[in-house]
């Protein structure tokens, strides 16, 4: 009896766990979904009904109360796949927990892009809850934080429940369902998310690694893979529910996101494709084409964004499988073509294909729902990746080996060139040098002949500059000659005849006459005659000639005022012969000074040519006052400024300097002599300035000459200090004034500037003030 027990026993035991474990592979969609295990996933598809509501208005009491509701069975016992239909979708099906006490169980929805989901659970007694979540919802109702939807179950042991959804959404409809224990599923969410953060590391390693490659090549290949790579990660994270999970407010974003990042990756992926595969060089047919369908992204976003999610959908799907069609064509044409690169290539496309198919034979619920089935698309790609980047070392290992042979030969062509260079050089070179020596010969000529050019002109200068002087020499000579031969014959008669008196005033007026002296222009001599007329009007001539005579010798001799005075003195015929006399001694007087001005000038021209020839020697150096130097040459220039030119004097009479007297006084009357003859207006006038300045911690005399002159033509300012320039007529100067005025200048160790302008020139001579 007690083995007839026990064997009675374990027939029950096992009648249950046929019932229980074994019976549920047999059951239809209409038997409930039985919760044996708390470590297993219980997948939810062949238990599940479904109904469409085409007028999308049901709700929950219609469907649990119209028995004229046409429910289907899911007829794919592994996946709910419904394709696209917007319509609102109710999904149905019971489920028991004969597994152990826990009664919290949670069913996830693995697939994000759904609009709206409205999560029903009824009890045996009746009582319903429900919670809404999906897309369009900013605020998550995960019962545990995932990037998919899941719900909260509360099954009791042996407890019965109807669990209800009621989906909507313009995406696909694939609806994969599964409940787990909460141990089970927080090691679900583990293992998913350990597998996806590798992924993403090795998107973002190869992406790096191929980054500093590109900074290396600069090969656009690089560049258009590392896009692929990050457009393809940022894919991913859209399609898996990342962006919802961590930015689930941003509402149009999660929508377009997926589409947007898919269209992208396309593009980068085509261009990439044309870069690595060279399509334009290779298949320049199937290039024009490859172009054109590159435009077709672009469409997918536009669509995305002014269109609604479902036409863009619909669109990047068909244009995905398009795409990995015409990659894989252009692959195999580039093989046929014999182009090397392209073997890595479309293994690396081969296998993102193969992931793709998996993914989609999964969302068909064609292959079951399981780990390797739903991460299928990233394990095949993180292949494609890893070969994709053997294809472009392999690509940049031939590009070497070719530029290498290209190199050995054009470094082999370029030697010969080379040669044939070295000789045209050597044969040119012995060309240059033939040519060289005739152009020394030919230099040496013409210096010879420029020497002689520059001396031909040098003389006829000099010619000129010392030919007047001389000629007024000769001329004033002459005067000289003739004035004396009566100074020792009636002049001494006329002396005798003198009264002591007479004699006197004869001595003041040769001492008036000669202080007087000066050149005045023919107009001055008018306006003087004009004067002296007046003044003679209150006097009554005895002899009108006599009187005529008087006044023209008064004008000559300068004595403009002194007629009344004399008149006491002397008779009308005495005055006359007093005047006569003077004009003899004046004459002479003139004839002299002229003599010494002409003299100087030929001192002057000697004195520049030796400078310049250095055949000058120079003189001591001595204290003087500037003053009185520049005041000496002032006087040599009497005959053309008094009554003609208004000089203004701002002198520092304690302006002492050590120099060269002799050698500045050069400088002075070069400067100055020019300055006069820049001067040809009426007003005309000469400011010479002396003073000290103190600049970089010394002390200088600064000595400035400033005129009313033309002044100089800009382009002839840089040419000033140069020898032999000149713009004065031939005859008034050789060109080396104002370079020996330089010379003298630099070798005081001082400076010379000027500036210049229309009716103003003004020059500056720096002198240091030193113990020399």
């Amino acid at each position: 009896d007690y083995i007839m027990i026990k064997y009675i026993k374990s027939f029950i035991y096992l009648l249950f766990l046929f019932h229980y474990l074994l019976l549920p592979t047999f059951l239809s969609a209409n038997d409930p979904l039985v919760l044996y295990d708390f470590k297993t996933d219980h997948k939810v598809s062949k238990y599940i009904k479904y109904y469409f509501d085409t007028s999308n208005e049901l709700g929950l009491k219609d469907i649990l109360e119209d028995k004229t509701l046409e429910w289907k069975d899911n007829k794919n016992p592994e996946s709910l796949s419904l394709g696209f239909n917007t319509s609102n979708l109710w999904l149905s099906f019971d489920v028991i927990n004969i597994c152990c006490e826990n009664k919290n169980w949670y069913i996830e929805l693995g697939y994000p892009p759904l609009d709206s989901i409205t999560y029903y659970h009824i009890t045996e007694d009746g009582k319903t809850t429900s919670l809404q979540d999906g897309d369009q919802y900013p605020v998550p109702n995960n019962s545990i934080k995932s990037k998919y939807y899941n719900f909260l179950m509360e099954l009791p042991n042996n407890g019965k429940s109807k669990i209800i959804f009621k989906i909507k959404s313009e995406s696909s409809l694939a609806i994969p369902l599964s409940i787990y224990s909460a141990e089970g599923f927080a090691e679900k969410i583990q293992l998913e998310e350990y597998f996806f953060g590798a992924f993403c590391g090795i998107m973002i390693i190869m992406a790096s690694y191929n980054l500093f490659i590109y900074f290396s090549t600069k090969e656009n290949s690089y560049l258009f893979y590392i896009l692929y790579i990050f457009t393809f990660l940022l894919q991913s994270l859209s399609l898996r529910g990342y962006i919802r999970e961590y930015f689930p407010s941003l509402i149009y974003l999660n929508n377009l996101a997926p589409i947007l990042f898919t269209e992208l990756c396309l593009f980068f992926g085509l261009s990439f494709t044309s870069s690595f595969l060279q399509t334009k060089e290779n298949l320049p047919s199937i290039h024009k084409l490859l172009l054109s369908y590159m435009a077709v992204p672009f469409i997918g976003i536009s669509l995305a964004i002014f269109t609604n999610y479902s036409i863009a959908i619909k669109f990047a799907t068909i244009t995905s499988f398009l795409s990995s069609f015409l990659i894989l064509f252009i692959s195999i044409t580039s093989i046929r073509k014999k182009y090397r690169p392209a073997r890595f290539f479309i293994l690396g496309w081969g296998m993102l294909s193969l992931g793709i198919v998996i993914y989609a034979l999964r969302m068909g619920g064609i292959i079951p729902h399981n780990f390797f089935t739903n991460s299928s698309y990233q394990i095949f790609s993180i292949m494609e990746i890893l070969l994709l980047s053997l294809a472009l070392g392999d690509k940049i290992n031939i590009l070497k080996k070719e530029f290498s042979q290209n190199l050995e030969l054009k470094v082999s062509e370029r030697t010969r060139e080379l040669s044939a260079m070295v000789e045209l050089v050597y044969e040119q070179k012995r060309a240059v040098e033939q040519t060289l020596k005739e152009l020394k010969e030919t230099q040496a000529q013409l210096v010879e002949a420029e020497k002689k050019a520059a001396l031909g002109q040098l003389v006829s200068s000099v010619a000129h500059e010392i030919n007047n002087p001389i000629s007024a020499i000769q001329a004033n000579v002459g005067i000289a000659e003739t004035a004396l031969t009566p100074i020792f014959s009636d002049f001494l008669i006329f002396i005798r005849t003198l009264s002591e008196v007479q004699l006197n005033a004869f001595k003041e007026l040769v001492q008036l006459s000669i202080s007087l002296q000066s050149y005045i222009s023919t107009r001055e001599e008018r306006n003087l005659k004009k004067k002296l007329d007046l003044e003679f009007q209150s006097y009554s001539p005895k002899n009108e000639e006599n009187f005529n005579e008087i006044k023209d010798l008064l004008l000559e001799l300068r004595l403009f005022e002194q007629f009344e005075k004399y008149t006491d003195i002397f008779t009308e015929k005495e005055f006359l012969d007093v005047l006569r006399n003077l004009l003899i001694l004046i004459t002479e007087f003139r004839a002299l000074k002229n003599i010494n001005v002409s003299v100087e000038k030929t001192t002057k021209v000697v004195f520049i040519l030796r400078k310049y020839l250095n055949t000058y020697i120079k003189g001591e150096y001595k204290v003087v006052s500037l003053s009185e130097e520049i005041n000496k040459v002032l006087s040599l220039y009497d005959n053309y400024i008094v009554n003609s030119i208004k000089i203004t004097k701002m002198y520092n009479d304690e302006v002492n300097i050590s120099c060269i007297s002799d050698d500045l006084k050069h400088v002075w009357r070069n400067l100055i002599y020019n300055s006069i003859q820049a001067m040809h207006s009426t007003d005309k006038v000469l400011t010479i300035s002396i003073d000290k300045i103190t600049k970089d911690n010394q002390i200088f005399a600064k000595v400035k000459i400033e005129d009313s002159g033309l002044g100089i033509e800009p382009e002839n300012k840089p040419k000033v200090f140069s020898p032999f320039f000149t713009t004065k007529p031939q005859g008034e100067g050789i060109g080396l004034g104002l370079y020996i005025s330089k010379t003298i200048i630099d070798e005081h160790n001082g400076q010379i500037e000027f500036e210049s302008e229309k009716d103003k020139t003004i020059f500056t001579i720096l002198l240091p003030i030193q113990e020399i």
